[in-house]
C-alpha cells in the first residue's frame, strides 16, 4: 500500500470511529492521535473555544509532554487569535522569529516549527487544531493540509456536542416557574440564570455529557 493509500485509509477510519456515538473529549482524543501518526510532529492538541471565541473550555493532547502541556497553548495566546480572528492557517517554520508568537511555553517541550488551523463552522471558529515540531521546518505544505483535514474531521463533532448541550439547556428553562419567563421566551435575568446554574448544574468533563458548559450561553443570548 503506498503513502497516499495509508494516509486515505487512515482518514476513512477516522470518520468512521467518530461517526460513533463517543464523548466529546474522546473524539478529540482520537483526532490529536491521529494526527501524530500522519504528521512528523512532536505533540498535537486541539481547544475548543466557548461561544464568544475568547476562551478555552476544553481541549486533547497527544505527544511528548502531553500530560504537561497547560491549557493555553504553547504558541502562545496572540498567534490564537490571529487564527481565530482570520480564520486561516498558520504554518510557521520558525517559532522564535515569527512576530505573531509572543512568548513560547516550552513546559511540555521544546518548539521549533508549528501549524496551527482553525477549526469553522458556518461564521463561527468552534477552536484550533495545533501540531508543533522541536525541530525548525518540520512542516510543508503537505502537513498542513492533512491538519486542516483533521480540524475538519473534529468540527462536526464539535458542533452535535453544542446542539445536544443547547437542547439540554432549552429542556432545562422550559421547566423553569412561569414567573422567570416573559413573552414565551428565554428571557431570563443574568443574575436568576446564574442562580440556577448554581442551585441545579454541576460543571462537567464532557460538553456531550451535560449541557452545563454553555447553559449559561444559551440562556443568556436568549434575553430580550
Amino acid at each position: 500500500m503506498s503513502d497516499e493509500q495509508t494516509t486515505l485509509r487512515t482518514f476513512v477510519e477516522l470518520t468512521s470511529r467518530l461517526l460513533c456515538k463517543v464523548g466529546l473529549e474522546e473524539a478529540l482524543q482520537m483526532v490529536t492521535d491521529t494526527a501524530m501518526t500522519l504528521v512528523p510532529c512532536d505533540r498535537s492538541s486541539i481547544r475548543i473555544l466557548d461561544a464568544s471565541g475568547t476562551k478555552v473550555l476544553l481541549g486533547a493532547r497527544s505527544g511528548e509532554g502531553a500530560a504537561d502541556e497547560p491549557l493555553t497553548p504553547a504558541f502562545g495566546v496572540k498567534m490564537l487569535l490571529w487564527v481565530i480572528e482570520n480564520r486561516k492557517t498558520a504554518c510557521v517554520a520558525d517559532a522564535a522569529a515569527d512576530p505573531r508568537i509572543e512568548e513560547l511555553d516550552e513546559r511540555a517541550g521544546p518548539v521549533g516549527s508549528l501549524v496551527v488551523v482553525p477549526m469553522i463552522s458556518g461564521e463561527q471558529v468552534v477552536g484550533v487544531l495545533g501540531i508543533t515540531s522541536s525541530s525548525k521546518d518540520a512542516f510543508q505544505d503537505e502537513h498542513a493540509l492533512a491538519a486542516e483535514l483533521l480540524a475538519n474531521c473534529a468540527t462536526p463533532v464539535v458542533e452535535r456536542a453544542r446542539l445536544e448541550g443547547c437542547g439540554r439547556a432549552g429542556r432545562l428553562a422550559g421547566k423553569l416557574p412561569h414567573h422567570l419567563r416573559h413573552d414565551g421566551a428565554l428571557g431570563y435575568h443574568r443574575v436568576e440564570v446564574q442562580r440556577l446554574a448554581d442551585a441545579h448544574v454541576t460543571r462537567p468533563a464532557s460538553l456531550l455529557d451535560t449541557a452545563e458548559a454553555h447553559v449559561l450561553d444559551f440562556l443568556w443570548g436568549q434575553v430580550a
